[in-house]
């Protein structure tokens, strides 16, 4: 699910293993970043972003 609320940077929402996840695509000083909770990865990066999100994402033991 895309939630684009009016001024507002788009959250994308992803549900996987009972948790939903919100990643927020922002402008940093370095260039366009992915943020979730404990991460920020640079956009032009998208196979080590989904990586670490797919990994945040596991049930936790």
């Amino acid at each position: 699910m895309l939630s684009v609320p009016h001024e507002q940077a788009p959250i994308l929402y992803v549900a996987a293993h009972g948790r939903r996840v919100a990643v927020v695509a922002a402008q940093s000083p370095t260039g366009w970043v992915f943020l979730w909770p404990g991460a920020q990865v640079p956009a032009d990066d998208v196979a080590s972003a989904a990586r670490q999100l797919a990994a945040f994402a596991q049930p936790q033991p």
